[in-house]
């Protein structure tokens, strides 16, 4: 479906210098293209930590692949809720889940995945109120203050987000950036960041939300991969993540794989009825 070649040593001075000034941000910077990854084989089956999945019935949500993705599976999820016979469960509420299969990025903490909840299944679930009051309040201002709203919930930390661009659907309108949960001081790195796209449907009764990995070339591998970051990582960890989000809005679509613009084009075409 629907790589920021700089060199590990050139990022650190980047991340040095960028308080100084935008346009040193800007020298350090290529625009040379990889591929990320190998696509990968297409599965047999849903991946088994699904629990328990049913056929879904309506609503229905269908978008274009546009080459990104070998096949989908449509799944409805039940509503998750942590006790004690669900320990270190993440509260969630009722879902349509769509895996993506043969999506090109497999070395990745996170699944390719798009999600459709109904707003009447959110209102029982207090957090997920609130990312539903946090991205109707973005589509108001069009102003990205302090965390961007996200589902599905997560107890991990929004570390940071970046190429944050308001984006309609065919249903809806919402917002797409560039993010990292972590629970600790990870690195930005390339097994973690991944493409949101938050919507809400115009009619306000669907929220939409799609997850999608991207890699881009000088991002360290991993969250283990820390030999080569600034100093800021250890002995100021807020300021090392200011400073890299300067350099990752100057990339351009295509300098990430998949290109955004591949993905912006799936999210555009989602559509909810």
């Amino acid at each position: 479906m629907k790589t920021f070649k700089f060199a590990l040593a050139l990022l650190c001075l980047s991340l040095l210098v960028s308080a100084c000034t935008t346009e040193t941000s800007t020298a350090v910077l290529t625009s040379t293209v990889q591929t990320a990854v190998e696509p990968s084989p297409l599965p047999t089956q849903a991946p088994t930590q699904v629990p328990e999945p049913t056929e879904p019935s309506e609503p229905m949500i269908t978008f274009d692949m546009n080459g990104l993705a070998q096949a989908v599976a449509t799944l409805a999820l039940p509503e998750v809720q942590p006790g004690a016979d669900n320990p270190g469960a993440v509260a969630m509420p009722q879902q349509t889940l769509l895996w993506l299969y043969g999506y090109p990025i497999t070395t990745h903490v996170r699944e390719p995945q798009i999600f459709l909840f109904e707003i009447e299944d959110i209102a029982v679930n207090d957090a997920a109120v609130q990312a539903v009051q946090g991205l109707q309040a973005f589509l108001q201002s069009q102003q990205a203050v302090g965390a961007l709203p996200f589902l599905p919930l997560t107890a991990d930390v929004q570390q940071m987000h970046a190429q944050v661009k308001p984006l309609d659907f065919k249903s809806g309108k919402g917002v797409r950036f560039l993010t990292q949960y972590s629970n600790g001081m990870s690195p930005i790195n390339n097994q973690m960041l991944f493409y949101t796209f938050q919507g809400l449907t115009n009619d306000g009764k669907y929220y939409t939300a799609a997850v999608l990995p991207v890699y881009l070339n000088g991002l360290p591998l991993n969250p283990t991969d820390t030999s080569n970051l600034p100093l800021e990582f250890t002995s100021d960890f807020n300021t090392y993540v200011a400073n890299l989000v300067n350099p990752l809005d100057l990339q351009s679509a295509s300098d990430y794989a998949p290109d955004l613009d591949l993905l912006d084009a799936l999210v555009q075409s989602i559509v909810v009825e």
